[in-house]
């Protein structure tokens, strides 16, 4: 069956890193980062995505829910499979962690390299409203943190961003750590097999979150 992968461009370290370990020959249409600020935005790319792909049997998502950017999509003419993951840093802490830890902020090498963590965030805040407005927009938006963990998937080098994401971290005085993570259930999105840990879809169904994540607690 022809078989298409989209991926987020912000794990694209992991899943080329996927690609070459399991061999899979996929083609790849890369969604831009940036768009998990606005899950309208994400779910629109989502659905212009999918309806050019209409000339494949299957698609892969290589993404968590995010936000819930599922709900409302429209399947064309082809099986759609996701991992069942609220979203990128839950597939890639999987199998050492289950979820992510409550008042922990997760990073990794894509999130560093392409500029999306919180030191960034609010060094752009304070350039746009200035330091005292900035403080009051990252105190709601993190305040409730208190630990910054860098995961280490191996796909990429830890030297090149560990001085980063420290510095993150001491921005906020929060304690600071590396965590396992690996690309396993990547790997498996790409060959198989797709069992309770994925989202399945059939031709031409629209998608209901909520229904569809019932459907996967009830047969778990």
């Amino acid at each position: 069956m022809k078989t298409k992968l989209i991926a987020c461009n912000m794990i694209r370290d992991e899943v080329e890193l996927a690609l070459a370990e399991t061999g899979a020959e996929l083609d790849v249409e890369w969604i831009e980062e940036g768009l998990h600020y606005n899950v309208n935005k994400l779910r629109g790319r989502m659905q212009e995505a999918l309806d050019g792909s209409a000339s494949y049997g299957r698609v892969l998502l290589a993404f968590g829910a995010c936000g819930n950017m599922i709900d409302g999509l429209r399947v064309p003419g082809f099986e759609l499979i996701l991992p069942d993951a609220d979203d990128c840093v839950t597939l890639m802490l999987y199998p050492h962690r289950s979820g992510k830890e409550t008042g922990t902020y997760y990073l990794t090498g894509g999130w560093v390299r392409l500029k999306r963590n919180a030191w960034n965030d609010r060094a752009d805040l304070a350039a746009r409203f200035g330091e005292k407005k900035a403080a009051r927009v990252m105190e709601q938006m993190f305040g409730g943190y208190h630990a910054l963990h860098l995961v280490d998937t191996g796909a990429y080098d830890l030297a090149e961003i560990e001085a980063e994401s420290k510095a993150s971290a001491a921005s906020f005085d929060w304690a600071y750590d590396v965590e396992p993570g690996s690309i396993d259930w990547i790997k498996q999105l790409l060959t198989g097999p797709w069992d309770e840990k994925f989202l399945r879809f059939g031709p031409d169904e629209t998608i209901d979150a909520d229904e569809a994540l019932m459907k996967e607690a009830k047969a778990k």
